[in-house]
């Protein structure tokens, strides 16, 4: 105990690690609900299990290769609808020229239209795929924009949700998580001090 108090902001930082941990391990037994009730689990979509929006069917206009498609504005939307526990969507995607962002809305129960409050940003893991991490979300419908520009030539592949190994993934913190653990350490700390200085108040 007397280590501990000569190090606070370390002893900040690991309840800030076990907090996490803590997260993490309530995200498996929340998993392994849904898993039992036939709404969680890995599920692949097709191109064809989308609804369009401000995208049409072409070709690709370098090779002519068929199964293309072009955005027309500036917001083109590719919509799933289905009720189910999701922990990440990985897409498979090709395209022309940059996109600009490629992100990710989902609905929950009960909610009629997206909202930016529940918009993840792709992450980028090879030249033609993205991850979108939800961190474990009971959605009622997806919604990807592919670009954000139009006259963007893309040819979306199979999209994965929750693939193999996607709960064991979330144990590592993306960059926002990185930051609030690191800031949670010394407010910990500062806690713990105040804490600390009352009992010895109180003793006294």
């Amino acid at each position: 105990m007397k280590r501990i108090r000569s190090h606070p902001l370390l002893a900040g930082w690991l309840a800030a690690i076990l907090l996490w941990l803590l997260v993490w391990l309530g995200g498996g037994v929340q998993t392994l609900f849904y898993l039992c009730r036939g709404q969680a689990g890995t599920q692949q979509l097709a191109p064809g299990d989308w609804a369009l929006s401000s995208l049409v069917e072409t070709e690709n206009p370098v090779t002519g290769e068929a199964g293309w498609l072009v955005s027309t504005d500036t917001d083109p939307r590719m919509e799933w609808t289905g009720e189910r526990y999701v922990s990440a969507v990985a897409l498979t995607m090709s395209s022309l020229r940059p996109t600009g962002a490629v992100v990710l809305y989902y609905k929950t129960p009960g909610q009629t239209d997206y909202s930016v409050q529940q918009m993840v940003y792709a992450q980028k893991t090879g030249e033609a795929t993205y991850e979108f991490s939800l961190g474990g979300q009971y959605v009622t419908a997806l919604r990807i924009d592919p670009a954000s520009s139009g006259a963007v030539f893309l040819k979306p592949g199979t999209a994965v949700i929750d693939p193999p190994g996607s709960w064991l993934r979330r144990l590592v913190p993306n960059g926002l998580q990185w930051m609030a653990l690191l800031a949670a350490g010394p407010v910990l700390a500062a806690l713990w001090r105040l804490v600390d200085n009352k009992g010895y108040k109180t003793k006294e």
